[in-house]
């Protein structure tokens, strides 16, 4: 073996693309089954304790439980058999770069499974936490940039720090527990490779430490302080080039909320692309210290033969390939189609609902409507079904037909055939004339492939006593189920929704102003007009894992206050007016100020 040591640089850039694979691969892979199974245990979980939603008000309830412990710890179990196993495979590799051995992609994989099985199984767990920590302390600014994107932890932690008066000692607290996390970083070597004892490790960390303090901190700086400086140069450029691609092509009306959209995501890609890089970089500079200080363990570094790719190893390689890009693949359409994950605290901090579709901009309850509103990118639409005297869902909020096609007919005792003669448009204006009532069935075939969730109010009447069942009928018909949430002013109606699927999101119209317990089982979000609206409303409701929806909000001191008060779902006529406001109150507001004003800039 040659004994000459490697230089930094040498350990940055050799196996560079493999590692890349790697940690792309298996990050992509462990996301989206632990993402999953989190999401399916939540549910139950949720399910089990009564609730529809995890708020930030019933949380501690929830995982207070017995239930809601053994959900924690089987969390933390899953997690930490992916990060024992990831960074066995990133030791042994830098291991193997130092002493100038070079390892393939299966080399890789293979000698940290091998390596892993000489770690006594009780020292698993704190050697878990101590990898855990590092992970996070040395992805600490990549945390921080998540925080930002979440804008319901931003506030969160505000509020809590705010009430809690911390401030200035969090500042302490943080830089005292990064110190500590450097200081133990050196930990997990001394027992994966010299099979000390965690409590040893730890000291062996420190005195490693003691050997040149100041370097060792100036060369941590100057790598996470050039990530950081990239990516943020990345971030700056990748933005002005959206920006000045969407003042070329995208009508002016959506350009700045399409732009805050694309920079979201950019920053997210962004962030996954510096956490892996700066786990990369941290842990091969780790191992380069390591070595580098230590004469006697140099010595040590195994020689790891290259072993051959034979047809079995070669398959194993290309399953994992192909079952990673269909993973990728199906996920990405899952997360597109069905972005419906009903925890509160895990989403964005208000949704905006298109009310009748937008109304403003074409005729109420109609296809130009709901198209509008999918073009304007809103979250939910919301649509009012009615039935005819020939067993016909439509859309239309009126038990008659006079305001929105001058027609006097009553619904229910009107066919469709008739309706379909009728202009729904013509009122509006000339550009709709001839625009026709809408079947139910017509709106769901159009949703079904677009990223939108629908608010179906079923508008009972005791002529049509089957209407519930009709819907629920084509609902599940089309499949469509996680694309929809139902609501209404009659309780029977949401009851008979659960008896048929309790899976569907049902929602409560409260037309008017009473004190309630809010806890009804069969209701999982109550939608109330805005000025009902009171902070201890919203706070008895979130208690109670339920939602709330605000109807109709249109103006900006309205939109501010039902955001101030934590609302969760805004139903307007106006969602550009609306997306403007929640992106103007939310972080950040530099990069806010700065995409308003390249957008405006002629």
């Amino acid at each position: 073996m040659n004994n000459r040591p490697t230089s930094l640089r040498k350990m940055f850039v050799t196996n560079f693309f493999n590692v890349v694979a790697f940690l792309g691969m298996f990050n992509t892979v462990a996301f989206f089954l632990i993402r999953r199974i989190y999401n399916e245990g939540l549910k139950y979980l949720l399910r089990t304790l009564g609730y529809s939603y995890l708020t930030k008000e019933n949380m501690n309830k929830v995982f207070s439980t017995s239930e809601g412990i053994i959900f924690i710890v089987a969390a933390v179990i899953l997690v930490g058999l992916f990060i024992i196993f990831e960074a066995n495979v990133l030791f042994v590799t830098y291991r193997a770069i130092y002493g100038n051995n070079k390892l393939s992609f299966t080399d890789m994989i293979y000698y940290g499974t091998i390596n892993i099985k000489t770690i006594y199984i009780w020292r698993w767990i704190p050697t878990l936490i101590v990898i855990t920590y590092i992970v996070i302390v040395t992805c600490f600014f990549g945390v921080y940039q998540y925080i930002i994107l979440n804008n319901t932890y931003l506030t969160s932690i505000r509020l809590f720090l705010k009430s809690h008066k911390i401030g200035y000692w969090l500042y302490v607290a943080i830089a005292f527990l990064v110190m500590l996390g450097l200081a133990i970083i050196f930990s997990p070597l001394f027992i994966y490779f010299e099979k000390s004892s965690v409590s040893k490790g730890i000291r062996q960390s420190i005195d490693l430490w003691k050997k040149n303090i100041i370097g060792f901190l100036c060369r941590y700086t100057i790598l996470n302080v050039m990530l950081i400086d990239i990516f943020y140069l990345l971030l700056i450029g990748l933005n002005m080039l959206s920006v000045n691609l969407l003042k070329e092509y995208v009508d002016i009306s959506i350009r700045l909320n399409l732009a805050m959209i694309i920079c979201d995501n950019i920053r997210f890609i962004l962030l996954v692309a510096y956490c892996i890089l700066s786990i990369m970089f941290n842990v091969s500079l780790t191992v380069y210290l390591y070595y580098r200080k230590q004469e006697a363990y140099r010595a040590n570094i195994p020689v790891l033969e290259h072993r051959a790719i034979n047809k079995k190893r070669y398959l194993f390689f290309v399953g994992m390939m192909i079952s990673t890009f269909v993973l990728l693949c199906v996920n990405t359409l899952y997360v597109i189609n069905n972005e419906t994950d009903p925890f509160l605290y895990s989403k964005k901090s208000m949704y905006i609902t298109a009310h009748r579709g937008s109304s403003l901009e074409a005729p109420e309850n109609t296809m130009p409507a709901i198209e509008m509103a999918i073009d304007n990118l809103v979250d939910y639409i919301e649509i009012d079904v009615r039935e005819t005297s020939d067993g016909i869902l439509i859309l239309m909020h009126d038990a008659n037909l006079s305001r929105t096609t001058g027609n006097q007919l009553k619904i229910w005792k009107t066919s469709y055939e008739e309706i379909y003669k009728l202009d729904a448009g013509v009122w509006f204006g000339k550009k709709y004339i001839n625009t026709k009532v809408p079947k139910f069935e017509e709106v769901l075939v159009y949703c079904k492939d677009k990223k939108v969730i629908l608010n179906i109010e079923i508008k009972y009447n005791k002529k049509t006593p089957d209407i519930t069942e009709h819907v629920m009928e084509l609902i599940e018909k089309y499949n469509i189920g996680d694309k929809c949430v139902i609501s209404s002013t009659t309780e029977e109606v949401l009851v008979e929704v659960k008896d048929i699927n309790p899976n569907i999101l049902t929602g409560k119209i409260i037309t008017y102003d009473y004190e309630n317990e809010y806890n009804d089982e069969y209701i999982d979000f109550y939608s109330m007009r805005s000025g009902f609206i009171t902070k201890s409303k919203v706070v008895k409701i979130h208690g109670n894992g339920k939602e709330v929806h605000a109807w109709t909000v249109n103006t900006v001191s309205e939109l501010t206050r039902c955001k101030r008060l934590g609302v969760d779902n805004i139903i307007t006529d106006m969602p550009l007016l609306a997306r403007s406001v929640f992106v103007e109150n939310s972080e950040p507001s530099t990069m806010y100020e700065y995409i308003k004003i390249l957008i405006n800039k002629e």
